[in-house]
């Protein structure tokens, strides 16, 4: 799943590429996964209109257009965009195509089915579902110290690992990061947010910016085709008995929530069961 590094570095990519030109060619592939929230149709819609700026908004990338029209992006798990060839084969799992006045040509591909596009109009954009749902986005001026302890007042019944990856809260961090995140933070996942201390939250908005930004930094750095994912410097996801970083111990991992974790166990010490 596409986390808020690999968006951010997907929205800087779609404003160098596509902002200021005009789309000449629209189709969808996968009418089920496309919803087109105005009337009319998908690819009349759509050319004929510039792309004027691109957002992203925790899990989805927003195209705005120089029309009311607005394209809205979920990647979900697998969904993933490209710019192929001259004579690339079209896969099954491509969903639609945009196609940019003097190029270049944009897939949307997704093999697992579960992404979704929307054609929604700018002043109706809460039909998107989710899409104003999100919550503070990481990056963001909004996200201060003082927003984040306000975030973790209110919700001290789940664990810090919950807190991170609620969508209407923090947005967006998935489970890759979080793990990053926790291990920066020396904070053990399963730990409750009321258990946490106030040096303690301190420290996790600091690895939460820390994390996040380096990663956008690297990405950047490597200019790796959009459909690639890079996660190859991440310090403990997917590191399963490596040595951790910090102090040498193996990388475990455990189920949380039918997802693998991981984790150093001596830097991240497990929370004590309250009797």
């Amino acid at each position: 799943m596409a986390e808020l590094p690999e968006l951010e570095y997907l929205r800087k990519v779609f404003e160098r590429e596509l902002s200021g030109k005009r789309i000449i060619e629209a189709e969808v592939l996968l009418p089920d996964q496309v919803h087109v929230l105005v009337e009319g149709d998908f690819a009349d819609r759509l050319t004929g209109l510039k792309v004027t700026k691109v957002r992203r908004r925790g899990p989805f990338i927003l195209l705005r257009t120089n029309a009311k029209d607005r394209l809205v992006v979920k990647p979900a798990e697998e969904g993933h965009f490209k710019f192929p060839g001259l004579g690339t084969r079209r896969p099954r799992t491509l969903v639609f195509v945009v196609h940019m006045e003097g190029g270049p040509r944009l897939w949307f591909l997704d093999p697992a089915k579960t992404a979704e596009a929307y054609l929604a109009a700018k002043d109706k954009l809460d039909d998107v579902p989710g899409l104003m749902e999100q919550g503070a986005d990481p990056l963001g001026k909004n996200f201060s110290p003082e927003r984040f302890h306000r975030i973790a007042r209110h919700n001290p019944d789940l664990t810090i690992r919950q807190m991170l990856m609620d969508e209407t809260q923090i947005s967006h961090i998935g489970h890759v990061y979080a793990d990053e995140i926790l291990h920066r933070a020396s904070i053990h996942p399963q730990a409750k947010v009321s258990a946490v201390s106030e040096d303690q939250l301190d420290r996790l908005y600091d690895a939460i910016l820390d994390t996040l930004e380096a990663a956008c930094q690297t990405i950047e750095d490597r200019a790796q085709p959009i459909e690639n994912t890079v996660r190859d410097f991440l310090r403990v996801w997917n590191r399963k008995g490596e040595a951790c970083k910090r102090c040498g111990q193996p990388i475990k991992s455990l189920k949380i929530e039918g997802v693998e974790a991981f984790l150093c166990s001596k830097c991240q010490v497990k929370p004590k069961k309250s009797k």
